[in-house]
């Protein structure tokens, strides 16, 4: 069955194989080399990338003709395939080669993927170092597609202690991908449970910076932010432990109510009120 004409019945084979190996890996091992000696569309399927990764898991070295097919396929979805693995195999198998390829290249389907799962692992990878490097270039590529993917690590590190990624988001902040990140990023943190006021100073400074009159316009995406961030420098301002960095937090209330920013003369009068 593995050598079925049909790929739609080869990738329900590679979920049956998936389950199989367990109980006889080496035959498993044979029937995948048989299964891939199809069309690059087979490639694509979730079944057989999972597959993939679990029969290679511990032998990254062993794939390395499949994922080079994988980048070099015509198909637009198995190239993307192909960016998530060489995300993957860089961070979980010590195999940095792939994602550098990726990140040299101008595929536009390969780096969003590979931003994608570099956003979505910085939390729990073998290597946070070779992730926040890659989403630090990502962050700042031409493709906004690809900012948009790195962009999501905003909301994977929804509810987290976000000081061990202080340095991964303050490169978000002030790189092209801000904006796609900006109101998740501001959710993000919100909900954080330790000190974030040097983030949110770091993050307000970009956002006056970037959108200026433009947040107090409803014209514009930002005015709901606005409010939002208003209510972050309440919450900041009562973290801050110095009477400078308090200073620093009042100095851009102080430019947000001149600049009419939505919400944020609100804020201020709740904090009194509390």
């Amino acid at each position: 069955m593995a050598a079925d004409p049909s790929l739609d019945v080869r990738a329900c084979v590679a979920h049956l194989l998936h389950a199989a190996i367990r109980h006889d890996r080496p035959a498993v091992t044979d029937a995948f080399a048989v299964l891939v000696q199809a069309p690059d569309h087979l490639l694509a399927s979730p079944y057989v990338l999972r597959l993939a990764v679990a029969l290679i898991h511990g032998d990254a070295a062993s794939a390395g003709p499949l994922w080079a097919r994988m980048l070099c396929s015509p198909v637009v979805p198995v190239r993307r395939v192909g960016g998530q693995v060489a995300a993957l195999a860089a961070m979980e198998w010590a195999t940095p080669d792939l994602l550098a390829e990726v990140l040299a290249g101008n595929d536009t389907a390969q780096r969003q993927a590979a931003a994608g799962v570099c956003a979505q692992r910085l939390l729990n990878t073998g290597d946070g170092a070779l992730a926040h490097h890659a989403l630090v270039r990502f962050f700042h590529v031409p493709e906004e597609e690809v900012r948009e993917a790195a962009a999501t690590v905003a909301a994977a590190l929804r509810g987290r202690r976000l000081e061990p990624y202080r340095r991964t988001l303050t490169a978000l902040i002030d790189s092209r991908a801000f904006g796609p990140a900006l109101s998740q990023l501001l959710i993000t943190l919100e909900h954080a449970p330790d000190r974030v006021d040097a983030l949110v100073l770091a993050c307000v400074r970009r956002f006056v910076a970037v959108f200026g009159a433009a947040q107090a316009d409803f014209a514009h995406g930002v005015a709901a932010d606005a409010r939002h961030i208003g209510r972050l420098l309440v919450r900041a301002y009562a973290q801050a432990s110095s009477p400078a960095r308090r200073s620093e937090i009042l100095d851009l209330l102080d430019q947000m109510l001149l600049l009419r920013s939505y919400g944020v003369a609100e804020a201020i009068n709740d904090s009194d009120r509390s």
